[in-house]
């Protein structure tokens, strides 16, 4: 077993105790009771325990159609999200161990990030001295996400300082 893994961080009751302690504490989020219970009641560990050995296998994932504001267009969107929210917290702790990697993305790569996001790109932008005098753009690839190249993907990614059992649990979660 690798030691300091993220799936060993993952498995760990501090990881999330730590988890839902910055969560609830944040004023947006919702549910804050059912969050702390869910981690109390410990309704992770099968999950993640059988991430750690290889027998736990996802549920299919679900992909739902949401009408994008102000148009008739809709974006999909693949989640794991049910009645049962074990998966999906999973997911949510996972992904939010990934930030300490968050070194390996381009400065200038402002979504889904801890640190800076869409509040980082205004800050940058406002200061600049002569913004008046400059022009931006935003861009939205549509289903951009389900082109991108998922063996490339995870070849880029087993190239980081990311542990192989994280890597193949991506890589299972990708597939």
């Amino acid at each position: 077993m690798v030691r300091n893994s993220l799936i060993d961080k993952l498995c760990d009751d501090s990881t999330w105790k730590d988890f839902i302690q910055r969560k609830v504490a944040d004023s947006k989020t919702r549910n804050a009771a059912a969050m702390r219970e869910f981690v109390e009641n410990g309704t992770y560990r099968v999950v993640v325990e059988g991430i750690r050995d290889g027998t736990y296998e996802f549920s299919p994932v679900r992909r739902i159609e949401v009408p994008k504001p102000g148009s008739d267009d809709k974006r999909v969107v693949y989640t794991y999200k049910r009645k049962d929210i074990t998966e999906h917290m999973v997911l949510r702790v996972f992904a939010d161990l990934l930030q300490t990697h968050d070194g390996i993305f381009s400065d200038n790569l402002y979504s889904f990030r801890n640190k800076g996001g869409v509040q980082g790109a205004i800050a940058k932008l406002r200061s600049i001295e002569d913004i008046g005098s400059k022009y931006a753009y935003k861009v939205d690839i549509t289903k951009y996400f389900n082109s991108i190249d998922r063996d490339r993907m995870i070849e880029v990614l087993r190239s980081t300082a990311i542990d192989e059992k994280s890597c193949e649990f991506v890589e299972m979660i990708l597939k």
